[in-house]
């Protein structure tokens, strides 16, 4: 059978149109590796060829999977990019939850990117139906597939006491950079350690910026990150747009 200009197995095309239902029909945001696996069974697909049914799926936008974190498939990408406006998108005067900005966990977010578990906590809080703290550990590892966020390494020889076990980061580049291209990306230590005089020589365009220009995008990564998600989605499968 042709589908999308490949021939694929008949029950592929039965196990999708089962994960349709459960996206379309049932709206379920999330399915884990061993419901699929029970699913797949139904339909006579053995576990081993599940894996290439969700790369496949993955590939031309229908559902969003990596096979080295493979305990959940993610079926809704608008849920996805929910979870990242929790982290991104709080900078927002009006939107702010002004128990949180008094943190110094948000601070240290603010002016370096770093993101404690404690604030990843409090800010999922204001999406409860997103069942974050069912899900935190797989959110965040997708997160990190996507480079939005960077769970550091922490070797702490300095006694450095702006090193936050259980943090990951935030990394960014200058406000003019294709956020798209890895070139260029920076945690806030990387950027202290290029810096001189305040300016830093962008490796992306290869000329001197100011430090400042690139602490001001700490937060302002969820535009980004959607129209690279709905261009991936557009190009692999129409169906599937993100909304803003």
């Amino acid at each position: 059978m042709m589908y999308f200009a490949e021939e694929l197995p008949m029950q592929w095309i039965q196990l999708e149109n089962a994960l349709s239902v459960l996206k379309d029909d049932s709206k379920q945001n999330i399915l884990s590796w061993q419901t699929c696996v029970e699913l797949a069974e139904m339909l006579s697909i053995k576990e081993k060829e599940l894996l290439p049914f969700l790369t496949y799926q993955h590939k031309i936008g229908n559902i969003i999977f990596f096979a080295d974190i493979k305990e959940y498939i993610i079926l809704q990408p608008d849920w996805l990019v929910k979870c990242f406006r929790c982290l991104v998108c709080d900078n927002h005067p009006l939107k702010r939850n002004i128990e949180i900005v008094k943190l110094m966990d948000w601070h240290n977010l603010e002016k370096t990117g770093q993101l404690s578990d404690n604030i990843i906590d409090r800010l999922f809080e204001k999406e409860p139906d997103l069942e974050f703290g069912k899900y935190k550990t797989h959110i965040l590892n997708v997160m990190e597939k996507f480079d939005i966020l960077v769970k550091p390494k922490f070797i702490d020889t300095n006694n450095d006491s702006s090193l936050i076990p259980n943090s990951y980061y935030m990394p960014s580049k200058c406000s003019n950079g294709d956020y798209s291209n890895k070139e260029g990306r920076m945690t806030f230590k990387e950027l202290g350690e290029m810096c001189e005089n305040g300016h830093y020589l962008c490796p992306e365009h290869n000329e001197m910026h100011s430090k400042d220009d690139v602490e001001k995008t700490w937060l302002q990564h969820a535009d980004i990150v959607i129209a690279k998600l709905n261009k991936e989605q557009a190009e692999n499968n129409p169906r599937n747009i993100v909304g803003n």
